[in-house]
C-alpha cells in the first residue's frame, strides 16, 4: 500500500496571497515549500528573482507564472516554460504597457514560443519581418517556423504523409546557438556506453579520426573486438588511443609494440597496468625515449630502477628520479648524479635519508640547497649549516621553512641581509623575541610581512594600528587573527583602507560586513559550473556508488543539451533506436522543430510523449506525432 506523502505543516500558509512577503521570505528557507511560495501572487520580486534560479523545476516553472516575477527572469524563463510564461496574467498588462517587450527575449526563447499554439498572433506577424532580428540564421529560422505554424499554415492534409515531408524544410543551413561537441563525447561515453560501441561497430566516424579518438578517451567499456579493429586504423593517433584504452586486449599490445610509429609505443608506457612481458621490452628498448616513458611505470622493480638510475641516457635518469618512494641506495645513486636536475629533482622528494640530503646540502649548485632548506624534518645540525650557506637565497627558503628550529628563526631575524628578515618576518612560527625585534626595523617592507603575520602578539597590533604607513595598516586589516576592536579601529580611522581585507576575516563583524557590502558596489557574477571531467574527479573521490556516479552524470548531460543546441550529436543521439525516453522529453521540447519531429517518429516514444507532440504549434511535428498514435491504435 502506497502511503500518501505528509503534507507539509506550513503549507497552506506558504500558499495563502494573505501571507506577508516578510513571512514568505522565511518560510522559503523550507526547500519543499519553495514551489508553493513561487506560485503565491503576493510572493515579492527579489525572491522570486532568486527563484528562477533555483535548480528544482518546480520552482521555475511556478516562477514563470508568476505575476511578480521580474521581466528579465521572466524572458529567461521562456526558453525553459513557455506555455507557462504565455499563461502568465501579467501577459495582457505587458501588452499594453510595453507592447515590444518581447524582442528582449533571446532568440532560443522565440523559437520556444513558435512551439505553442496560442501564442499571440502579432508576435508570429512580427517574427516574420526583416527589420525584426538581423542576424540571417536566427531569421531563417524563425521565418520557417513562422510557415509551420498551426495558426498560419493550418493543419497538413490527411492525403499528405508527414514522413515523406523533406527535413530540409524544418532545419535551415546555418545552425544557432553554441557547441558542447567535446563534453558531449565525454558524457555519452560515461552515460550511454552502448551507443558508442554502437557509433563505432557501424563505422559512425569512420572519416573524423578526431572524434574516434575523443569517443575513446570517453568511453570506458568499448568492446574488446571494436578495439581489436581499430587497432588497425590507418591514423597513428587512433591506434595510440587504443594502446592506452583499459579494456584492450593483451595481444592487440603485443601488437601495438611493433608499431612503426613511436608515438603509439610511448602509449603503451603510459599504461597504469601492462603485462611484464611488454615492460620488459620497453626497458631494454634502444629508444631512449621509450626508456624514460617506461621508468615512470608504477609496477617495476628495484634491480630495474637501479638499472634506470645508472642509464646512459640523462632524461631516463631524471625521469626516474621523479618517482616517489625510491630505495635508499637508488636515492643516493641519483643524490651523486652528474647532472644538475637529476639531483635538484632528488632534492624535492620526500622522505630521503638524512645523509643524503645532507650530501645535497653541499652542492655546489644553490638552487639544490635552496630546495633543501625547504624541507621539513631535517635534523637542527643540518638546519644550523644552511642558516650559515653563504647564498641569501638559500636562508630566504630557510626563512620561510615553519618547521625550522626557533633558535634558527631567531639567527635568521637578525641576518645581515634585509631580503631575509623580510622573509622570516611572514613566517607564523616566529619566537616571540623575534616579532619585537622586527618590530624595530625602520624598513617598512619587513614591518608589512610582520604586520600580516598570523601569530602577531596582541601588543604589536595595538603599535601598528596607529601606523603612518598604509601598506602596513592595509596588510594588519588581512591578518586573519586581527582582534575586532582593532579591525573596527582601523576601518574608522582610516575610511581610505580597501574593504576587502577584513571581509576575508572570521572575526569581522556583521555589521562591518554590512557596511562594506554597501560600499563595495560588487556586481553579481553568474556561477559557471563545472566542467564535466571535474563531476567526474570529484565523483571518483567521493564516497559513491557507480549508479550514483552514473545518475549525477546523466541528470548533468541533459543539461548541457538543454542549453548546446548547436550539438552535431544531438541528431547522432535521435538516431539511436535505444535512447532513453529522458533524452527525447528533451529532444521534444527542444526549439528546433526537425528535433521535435524527430522525437516523434523515434521508436522509443511514449504515449505520453506522443500525446504531448500532437498538440506542438508545427503543423509537421504535430501531424508526425498523431499519425504515430493512429498506428500504435491500430496496433491495440
Amino acid at each position: 500500500m502506497r502511503h500518501r506523502r505528509k503534507k507539509h505543516p506550513y503549507a497552506n500558509e506558504a500558499a495563502n496571497p494573505e501571507t506577508t512577503p516578510v513571512r514568505l521570505a522565511e518560510l522559503a528557507q523550507e526547500r519543499e515549500l519553495k514551489p508553493i511560495i513561487a506560485a503565491n501572487p503576493n510572493t515579492p520580486s527579489n525572491l522570486l528573482q532568486a527563484f528562477a534560479l533555483d535548480p528544482n523545476g518546480a520552482v521555475r516553472r511556478a516562477t514563470a507564472q508568476n505575476p511578480n516575477t521580474p521581466l528579465p527572469q521572466l524572458l529567461k524563463l521562456i526558453e525553459e516554460f513557455p506555455h507557462e510564461f504565455l499563461r502568465n496574467p501579467i501577459l495582457p498588462l505587458l501588452n499594453l504597457a510595453q507592447p515590444d517587450f518581447i524582442k528582449k527575449a533571446q532568440p532560443k526563447a522565440w523559437l520556444q514560443l513558435l512551439r505553442c499554439e496560442e501564442i499571440p498572433q502579432h508576435w508570429i506577424q512580427w517574427f516574420q519581418q526583416d527589420s525584426f532580428v538581423s542576424r540571417s540564421n536566427i531569421k531563417e529560422y524563425l521565418i520557417r517556423s513562422c510557415k509551420a505554424h498551426i495558426r498560419v499554415a493550418g493543419e497538413l492534409e490527411n492525403t499528405q504523409d508527414p514522413q515523406t515531408i523533406r527535413l530540409d524544410l524544418l532545419l535551415p543551413r546555418e545552425q544557432l546557438g553554441n557547441s558542447s561537441y567535446g563534453a558531449g563525447h565525454f558524457l555519452i561515453g560515461n552515460v550511454l556506453p552502448d551507443l558508442v560501441n554502437h557509433w563505432l561497430r557501424q563505422g559512425e566516424f569512420h572519416t573524423n579520426p578526431d572524434t574516434i579518438v575523443s569517443l575513446i578517451h570517453s568511453c570506458p567499456n568499448i568492446d574488446e573486438d571494436i578495439l581489436r579493429d581499430l587497432a588497425q586504423h590507418q591514423q597513428a593517433k587512433v591506434r595510440e588511443a587504443v594502446a592506452r584504452h583499459l579494456n584492450t586486449p593483451e595481444e592487440v599490445l603485443q601488437q601495438l609494440l611493433q608499431d612503426q610509429e613511436p608515438q603509439v609505443q610511448y602509449s603503451l608506457a603510459s599504461r597504469r597496468k601492462l603485462p611484464q612481458a611488454l615492460l620488459k621490452h620497453l626497458i631494454s628498448s634502444n629508444n631512449p625515449r621509450l626508456r624514460r616513458a617506461a621508468a615512470l611505470h608504477p609496477q617495476l622493480e628495484i634491480p630495474v630502477l637501479e638499472a634506470l638510475a645508472q642509464d646512459p641516457d640523462v632524461t631516463v635518469r631524471r625521469a626516474t628520479a621523479s618517482r616517489h618512494g625510491l630505495a635508499e641506495h637508488i636515492y643516493s645513486l641519483l643524490a651523486h648524479d652528474s647532472d644538475k636536475i637529476v639531483r635538484q629533482t632528488v632534492a624535492g622528494r620526500h622522505g630521503i635519508a638524512e645523509h643524503i640530503y645532507s650530501l645535497l646540502a653541499q652542492d655546489t649548485k644553490m638552487i639544490i640547497r635552496k630546495i633543501v632548506a625547504a624541507r621539513h624534518g631535517l635534523s637542527t645540525e643540518l638546519y644550523s649549516r644552511l642558516a650559515q650557506d653563504g647564498s641569501h637565497q638559500v636562508r630566504m627558503a630557510l626563512a620561510c621553512n615553519v618547521k625550522a628550529p626557533q633558535h634558527i628563526l631567531l639567527s635568521l631575524a637578525r641576518d645581515e641581509k634585509a631580503i631575509v628578515r623580510q622573509t622570516v618576518a611572514h613566517n607564523p612560527t616566529l619566537p616571540q623575541e623575534a616579532f619585537f625585534l622586527l618590530a624595530e626595523e625602520a624598513n617598512s617592507d619587513i614591518q608589512v610581512q610582520l604586520a600580516g603575520n598570523s601569530q602577531l602578539p596582541r601588543e604589536l597590533f595595538e603599535r601598528f594600528m596607529h601606523h603612518s604607513e598604509p601598506f602596513v595598516l592595509e596588510k594588519l586589516a588581512g591578518n586573519p587573527r586581527i582582534p575586532l576592536d582593532i579591525l573596527e579601529h582601523i576601518r574608522i580611522i582610516n575610511p581610505h583602507i580597501p574593504p576587502t581585507h577584513p571581509r576575508r576575516s572570521p572575526q569581522t563583524s556583521l555589521e562591518l560586513l554590512d557596511a562594506i557590502i554597501n560600499q563595495d558596489n560588487v556586481r553579481g557574477r553568474f556561477y559557471r559550473g563545472l566542467q564535466p571531467y571535474q563531476i567526474q574527479d570529484i565523483l571518483q573521490k567521493s564516497v559513491v556508488s557507480k549508479q550514483k556516479r552514473i545518475q549525477v552524470l546523466h541528470d548533468y548531460f541533459l543539461h548541457i543539451l538543454q542549453f548546446s543546441i548547436n550539438d552535431p550529436l544531438r541528431m547522432k543521439l535521435l538516431g539511436y533506436e535505444k535512447l532513453p525516453i529522458q533524452f527525447l522529453y528533451g529532444f521534444a521540447r527542444s526549439p528546433i522543430p526537425v528535433e521535435r519531429y524527430q522525437s516523434a517518429q523515434h521508436p522509443n516514444a511514449s504515449m505520453a510523449l506522443l500525446k504531448e507532440l500532437a498538440q506542438d504549434a508545427n503543423r509537421y511535428v504535430r501531424a508526425a506525432a498523431r499519425q504515430q498514435l493512429a498506428l500504435r491504435d491500430e496496433k491495440k
